[in-house]
């Protein structure tokens, strides 16, 4: 999954992408049927909140660093929100 990444520095805005893989069970325990519409929502809410978590610790960060960290708090926090998702890297 590709995720675009927009940083606003000095006036003008910055742009990349980071890449990872999300994998959610199409079902768990604790929520049942997992629907793939389901499953995108979080996501996007879950990758959402990280991005404001690493942009807060440092707005300067470099764009390789961001992707790491992106990814690591992406690993923390998906399967807080569904049981059983994970990240890897592509």
């Amino acid at each position: 999954m590709e995720f675009k990444i927009k940083r606003w520095v000095d006036t003008y805005p910055e742009f990349w992408s980071c890449y990872m893989t999300i994998g959610v069970p199409l079902r768990n325990e604790r929520q049942g049927k997992i629907s793939a519409e389901l499953a995108a929502a979080i996501s996007a809410k879950v990758a959402s909140a990280a991005s404001r978590k690493i942009m807060k610790s440092n707005l300067r960060m470099p764009q390789g660093i961001y992707c790491i960290k992106f990814k690591d708090e992406m690993t923390i926090m998906m399967p807080e929100a569904i049981g059983g998702a994970r990240v890897t890297k592509p």
